[in-house]
């Protein structure tokens, strides 16, 4: 009367969730694939390739040529359109190579202009908060020039009442007797 061992199966949110992780890595993975594909193929040197292709044309012309009496060949096979051919395929191969290279360099280019004017801000930033920071102090010492002055100048009108008052101070209290009219001491 067992119940059938082993493990159960996937549930179907199971597998949905298997097949969203795998299509999310595969979209990840193809992220980079842009930046990857230039970089390898700037890197490709395709010279031989359009060498080879041309040789091979060559030979298969010259192997399609045939002497017979009736026309024989009585000079030197030209080659000159297989030679420019040869050129012409190496300066493609290096005009794709370059062009790859030059969609490198404007993206790079790109990401250090960012960059700079990001730090272009921040110093922009900084030279702000340096800004406010030494107004407020020369606004401070200002204050405290402001404030002596007044003080001088308070003193220089008035000089001969403040020394009296200052005099008045220290002075021993006069011992005379106020009557008051509650008849207090």
């Amino acid at each position: 009367m067992g119940g059938g061992g082993g493990t159960p199966g996937p549930t179907e949110e199971e597998k949905k969730l298997g097949e969203l992780a795998s299509k999310k890595y595969d979209m990840a993975a193809s992220l980079s694939g842009g930046a990857d594909y230039l970089n390898k193929d700037a890197q490709v040197d395709r010279t031989q390739r359009y060498t080879e292709l041309a040789l091979g044309d060559t030979a298969r012309m010259l192997g399609a040529m045939k002497e017979t009496p009736a026309s024989p060949v009585t000079g030197p096979v030209d080659l000159s359109s297989n030679l420019l051919a040869i050129n012409a395929g190496k300066t493609q191969a290096d005009l794709d190579t370059a062009a790859k290279q030059n969609a490198l360099a404007q993206n790079s280019l790109g990401t250090v202009a960012d960059s700079t004017a990001a730090m272009h801000q921040e110093g922009l930033r900084k030279q702000a908060l340096a800004q406010a920071e030494q107004e407020y102090e020369d606004a401070s010492t200002q204050g405290l020039v402001n404030m002596a002055s007044s003080l001088g100048t308070v003193y220089a009108m008035n000089r001969k009442k403040i020394n009296q008052g200052v005099t008045d101070l220290f002075k021993p209290a006069s011992k005379l007797k106020v009557n008051t009219p509650w008849g207090g001491r």
